[in-house]
């Protein structure tokens, strides 16, 4: 059994006849471009090159599901899932307290960000995300006296 696509099983045909229109105005340029080096007529130079260029995105639909795909969440990221509030499943306080029953803390300062592991190694569940290192984050502004990241007194 081969690497299953990275569109939902069974969709496979689907996805490549849904770009068929993209796929045929690739094969039409990358022909105009070659034209001055092909010894074939245009209809047929235009067919392998549709052909190739159909095969390459099929590879590229497998290659896909090979492996799982690692995100980085930055601030943007964070802010757009989490709406800048602090997510004790996703985010390490280095400075800071929550108190009990406070869902309403926001995050100072990103310190560093979370990474997210998307799909399963052998590329066969992309529904699975696991988050592989929290995002270290400040809930509050440390005094002036704080030792900083490198144990600096500031």
């Amino acid at each position: 059994m081969g690497a299953r696509l990275a569109v939902p099983q069974g969709t496979e045909q689907n996805a490549l006849e849904g770009a068929s229109t993209l796929l045929k105005d690739t094969a039409d340029v990358l022909q105009n471009y070659l034209e001055p080096w092909s010894t074939l007529g245009k209809a047929q130079s235009n067919g392998m090159l549709l052909k190739i260029i159909k095969e390459a995105v099929q590879l590229d639909l497998k290659m896909q599901q090979q492996k799982a795909s690692f995100f980085l969440w930055g601030e943007k990221e964070l802010r757009k899932q989490k709406n800048g509030l602090y997510d004790p499943s996703a985010m390490e306080v280095r400075y800071g307290k929550v108190s009990d029953g406070r869902k309403d803390v926001y995050v100072q300062l990103l310190i560093a960000p979370l990474l997210v592991k998307r799909g399963t190694s052998d590329g066969r569940d992309y529904t699975v995300t696991v988050i592989l290192e929290k995002a270290q984050v400040d809930i509050a502004v440390p005094p002036k006296k704080f030792k900083g990241l490198l144990n600096i007194v500031k």
